[in-house]
C-alpha cells in the first residue's frame, strides 16, 4: 500500500488549511524561536526541531510537542500546529517541536518513539541553557503526535524505547504531565478505514508474517499497555471522529483509571467538531475550551513543587 494513500485515509489533524491560522490566541507574552536545531540522527536521518522560548529569564516549564501525520507525513511547520505551539509559548511555556522518522523512512514502531525520546533527551540536556526547568517538562501532541507523546511519557524508564540518536546520553527522559489530543492508543482495538491499511503497512515494514507476531507487535507498541507508569494525563477528544475513533481516548482514560493514575478526559461536542478541530478551528468555543483546559492542567502539574 502506498504511503500517499495511507496518509489520505488517515486524515490527520496536521492538514494545512488556510483558516487554521487565521486568528492567533490573545497574546499573554512574547517569545523567540530557534529554528532547525539538530537534535540527533538515526541511521543517517537527521532529526531537527524548533525551540520556542518565552520572554523573560525563566526558569520556564517546558512542553515537548509532537505533530500528527498518520506516521507517514506531516511536519512541525503546519500552520495549525504552529498556532497551538504559539499559544503555549505565549503563555509562558518553552516548547520544543521535533522531527521523527515516518514509517516509510525508517520510522517503523518503535523507532518513531525512540526519535521522539531523542528530542526529549536534547530538551532536558540543552534546554536549561536557554532557561528551561528540566524538572517541569510535559509531553503533548495531536493525533499520531498524541500517540508519541503518550509513549514518551508512559515509557520513560523502559530501556527498550531509549533513543540511540547520537544526542545527549544519560539524560532524564521523564515527563511530569501529558496533554493528548485525539490520538490512537490501542492498535488492537482500532477500528475504521485506516485499520487495514495500518496493519498492511506494519506487516510490510516490520516483516510480520504470523498472527502471533502481529499481536505481540501491536501490544508492544500501544500506549494503553503502559499506563501504570503514566504521569498526570489529560485526554482530549471529540464525540465524533471520522479518523481516530473516540473509543481510543475512552479506552486510554479507562485504563488510566484502572491503574489509579491521575487523569481527566475532556470530550468536546458540536457541529464540525471532528478530528483536528483544535488546529483547523482554533477559535471555535470547543478549541478554546480545550486550550484553556490544557493550560489549567499544565499549570497544576508543572507548578514548582506541584503534584506529580
Amino acid at each position: 500500500m502506498k504511503s500517499a494513500t495511507m496518509a489520505k485515509l488517515f486524515l490527520l489533524s496536521a492538514c494545512v488549511f488556510a483558516l487554521a491560522a487565521a486568528c492567533r490566541p490573545a497574546r499573554a507574552g512574547d517569545y523567540t524561536v530557534e529554528k532547525d536545531i539538530l537534535l540527533g540522527a538515526h541511521d543517517g536521518v537527521e532529526l531537527f526541531g524548533d525551540l520556542y522560548i518565552p520572554e523573560g529569564k525563566g526558569p520556564f516549564p517546558g512542553i515537548l510537542f509532537l505533530h500528527g501525520g498518520g506516521f507517514v507525513g506531516g511536519t512541525r511547520n503546519y500552520d495549525g500546529v504552529l498556532s497551538l505551539i504559539r499559544f503555549f509559548a505565549e503563555n509562558g511555556y518553552m516548547v520544543l517541536t521535533a522531527d521523527y522518522r515516518y514509517i516509510q523512512s525508517g520510522g517503523m514502531f518503535p523507532n518513531n518513539t525512540r526519535d521522539a525520546k531523542c528530542a526529549m533527551a536534547w530538551f532536558k540536556a540543552k534546554g536549561p541553557e536557554r532557561g528551561l526547568d528540566p524538572g517541569r517538562v510535559a509531553t503533548s501532541g495531536e493525533s499520531a503526535g498524541a500517540y508519541l507523546a503518550a509513549m514518551v511519557a508512559f515509557t520513560a524508564a523502559d530501556p527498550y524505547f531509549d533513543p540511540a540518536c547520537g544526542g545527549p546520553e544519560g539524560a532524564d527522559l521523564s515527563a511530569r504531565a501529558a496533554v493528548l489530543f485525539y490520538g490512537p492508543y490501542n492498535f488492537a482495538s482500532f477500528e475504521g478505514g485506516f485499520k487495514k491499511i495500518l496493519e498492511l503497512e506494519i506487516a510490510r515494514a516490520a516483516g510480520l508474517n504470523t498472527k502471533k507476531k502481529k499481536h505481540e507487535f501491536i501490544a508492544l507498541n500501544s500506549p494503553v499497555n503502559y499506563v501504570r507508569n503514566a504521569p498526570p494525563t489529560l485526554v482530549i477528544n471529540t464525540e465524533i471522529d471520522g479518523t481516530v475513533p473516540p473509543q481510543q481516548s475512552d479506552e486510554l482514560a479507562a485504563a488510566l483509571a484502572a491503574a489509579g493514575r491521575i487523569h481527566e478526559q475532556l470530550v468536546v461536542t458540536g457541529p464540525d467538531m471532528n478530528h483536528g478541530f483544535v488546529l483547523t478551528m482554533p477559535d471555535s468555543p470547543q478549541a478554546l475550551q480545550a486550550k484553556s483546559k490544557s493550560l489549567e492542567w499544565l499549570a497544576r502539574h508543572l507548578a514548582p513543587g506541584g503534584q506529580k
